[in-house]
């Protein structure tokens, strides 16, 4: 961790550590040093499939007793519930990082989400997703026009 904080200071880098209560409970130390300069959001208590509210309410607790108002979140394993963006709103946060781009075959297929962090709320999430459909069929657009083009010329 020194040599990271370091390396960031160096250069002016401002960074999100998206921190897990539990950590932040064992070594207190680490999140004295991180918050002199950088942003420390939530990324659950214990960074497993437990009931979300209850892992959200533990690492409010946790961060609120080391002075940390926290604004932003990330589900763990990137995974997205059902009540995501309604319990994010329930516990006030400001954004949510969340959602990932990317694949891992068995656990989540974002390659075309958009993965820029968004406001905390139900209705912000399913515009988020929707947008990453909407990508996903322009691509597939593209790429149908391109193979009727092909094969027509291959006709002619």
């Amino acid at each position: 961790l020194p040599k990271i904080l370091y390396l960031l200071d160096k250069y002016s880098i401002t960074a999100t550590f998206f921190t897990v209560g539990e950590l932040a409970e064992e070594h207190p130390e680490f999140i004295d040093q991180i918050k002199q300069n950088h942003e420390i959001a939530s990324h659950t208590h214990f960074h497993n499939n437990t009931d979300l509210n209850k892992q959200i309410i533990l690492s409010k607790k946790t961060f609120k007793k080391l002075k940390i108002n926290l604004k932003g979140f990330r589900c763990f394993g990137f995974q997205m519930p059902e009540n995501l963006g309604e319990t994010l709103t329930n516990h006030c946060f400001v954004y949510d990082s969340s959602v990932a781009k990317g694949f891992f075959p068995g656990r989540f297929n974002n390659v075309f989400s958009i993965s820029d962090p968004y406001i905390a709320s139900k209705d912000n999430l399913k515009k988020v997703l929707e947008m990453g459909k909407k990508v996903l069929m322009e691509i597939y657009e593209v790429q149908k026009k391109a193979l009727k083009e092909k094969y027509h010329e291959v006709e002619d």
